[in-house]
């Protein structure tokens, strides 16, 4: 792995930070209102976007990675409509990273997954979209809580 993979790769990653609904309207105005290449990022409020000048002018990515992000029923459905407007069609892939249950606050893979199953997304020519989750790793170490690797498709509705 060379220095110049590493300048290659990093071209193609944008990091963001912040609440999930709030970097979600800021995705969908910059699809409306596309930024210059180069063109500072003068909004002040929340999410912070490194590199903003390398968001996809649709707003839809190939990979999200969210972790700790499904830890209220609340928290799970905005990550779970954060999946339904940002993944790519068909292609997009998003993992989450959760705890089966997080105890007295009522989110984890369960609610992500109630929270899924709710997403609709209308495309072109009438197609509708909806989210699939598949289950790609449980940890249990039979010590605490257990955790799990969930895998997100924006796939054709059947």
């Amino acid at each position: 792995f060379s220095e110049k993979d590493a300048d290659d790769i990093s071209n193609h990653i944008v990091i963001a930070a912040g609440d999930w609904m709030d970097l979600s309207r800021k995705l969908l105005q910059q699809e409306q209102q596309p930024q210059q290449q180069g063109e500072p990022d003068t909004s002040s409020s929340p999410p912070s976007l490194a590199a903003d000048n390398k968001l996809p002018p649709n707003g839809r990515f190939h990979i999200i990675l969210a972790a700790e992000t499904t830890y209220t029923s609340k928290s799970a459905q905005d990550t779970a409509i954060l999946m339904a407007k940002h993944l790519t069609f068909h292609t997009g892939i998003g993992l989450v990273a959760t705890k089966r249950y997080y105890f007295g606050v009522g989110g984890g893979s369960d609610a992500f997954r109630d929270a899924a199953a709710s997403q609709r997304v209308a495309a072109a020519k009438g197609q509708f979209y909806c989210l699939s989750v598949e289950t790609l790793e449980v940890y249990d170490n039979g010590a605490g809580n257990i955790r799990e690797l969930l895998c997100v498709k924006l796939i054709p509705q059947k």
